[in-house]
C-alpha cells in the first residue's frame, strides 16, 4: 500500500514478484498507475470506481473512467439498451480513436483497474474484478485490440 498526501485513502498497487514474473513488469506498472487513478475517482458509478487506458507501443494514448455520462458510442455497445453510461473500457477505445487509427488499435493493449473499499470503514482500498462485460467485450473484439490486462479481486491481474 502506498499512502496519497492529505489523508487520502491508500490505493492498492501490486508489487508481487511471482506476479511479475507471471504477467511481465509492464503490465504491473500500468496496473499499478491505473490503481491511483480508479481510487482519485471523485464520483464513482455506484460503488464502481474503474480506470481503462489503451497503449500503443509501451505508451499511454488514452485514459477511460466510468462516468454517469450517456455517449452515442457507449449506447452502440451496451449490453442492453439501457446500458448507456460509458464504461471505462468503452471511453478508452474512444479516446484512444481520436488519436490513432483502428489498425493501431488491433495493436494496441487495454488495461483495467477496478478498486474497491476493503469494509465499511472505507479507509483501505483493495483491487476489483475488472473483467469487460459482454458490450464491452463485443467492442474489444470489433476493434481485435491486442491484449486485454485487467485485475483480480483482491489481488493480482489476468490476461485475455
Amino acid at each position: 500500500m502506498t499512502m496519497h498526501e492529505n489523508n487520502v485513502i491508500p490505493y492498492p498497487t501490486i508489487t508481487d514478484k511471482k506476479e511479475s514474473v507471471r504477467v511481465g513488469y509492464r503490465h504491473i506498472k500500468m496496473i499499478n498507475l491505473l490503481s491511483k487513478v480508479a481510487a482519485d475517482i471523485v464520483e464513482p458509478v455506484g460503488s464502481a470506481r474503474i480506470a481503462s487506458c489503451i497503449t500503443f507501443r509501451n505508451e499511454v494514448i488514452s485514459f477511460g473512467i466510468n462516468e454517469l455520462k450517456s455517449h452515442p458510442f457507449q449506447a452502440k455497445w451496451g449490453k442492453n439498451k439501457d446500458s448507456v453510461y460509458l464504461h471505462a473500457e468503452i471511453s478508452a477505445i474512444k479516446n484512444a480513436l481520436k488519436i490513432i487509427s483502428p489498425d493501431d488499435l488491433t495493436r494496441s493493449s487495454l488495461y483495467i483497474c477496478r478498486v474497491k473499499f476493503f469494509d465499511n470503514t472505507k479507509k483501505k482500498m483493495i483491487f476489483g474484478l475488472a473483467k469487460p462485460c459482454c458490450g464491452c467485450f463485443r467492442c474489444i473484439t470489433t476493434f481485435n485490440l491486442r491484449s486485454v490486462i485487467y485485475t483480480l479481486d483482491n489481488e493480482g491481474i489476468e490476461q485475455l
